[in-house]
């Protein structure tokens, strides 16, 4: 069980992750969050950095997309999204079985700051033990490894 944005009254104890998460979103398009499988990553991204980022000065709007066979499908409805969480991402590879519509999908979300305001981003939850083959991109291969 994860904790969703209007849980983040009950989420506490990593502040200093969440802030340092805000903070990496500032100065990034993309951010993965990887982590071993179960240990927070969604909840953290969902009750933590999505509340916090919204209730901010800026005060964006964020969707929140999970997995699916169509990503295309699912990132074409956050089009008024300043920031687009792609929860468990890494599952994006094997569930859509069309290869082009994968590396659309990837690039799509790569180039999320570009398409809209210069304060749009995108965040990936991803376990540890499938970011590897998660990685079809050699430019998001560079962005996952820093």
């Amino acid at each position: 069980m994860r904790f969703e944005p209007e849980d983040s009254d009950l989420f506490f104890g990593r502040e200093e992750l969440v802030s340092a998460l805000v903070k990496r979103l500032e100065d990034s398009a993309f951010l993965a969050v990887v982590g071993p499988s179960g240990s927070g990553k969604s909840s953290l991204v969902r009750a933590g950095v999505v509340p916090e980022l919204e209730r901010g000065e800026e005060s964006i709007r964020a969707a929140i997309i999970e997995r699916g066979e169509h990503p295309l499908e699912k990132l074409a409805r956050t089009q008024d999204a300043d920031l687009v969480v792609v929860d468990q991402f890494e599952e994006v590879f094997p569930l859509c079985r069309d290869e082009g519509e994968r590396l659309a999908f990837v690039e799509r979300l790569l180039a999320w700051r570009s398409r809209t305001a210069a304060s749009s981003s995108c965040c990936a939850p991803t376990s540890t033990g499938t970011a590897p083959r998660s990685v079809a991109s050699p430019r998001l291969s560079r962005i996952v490894r820093r």
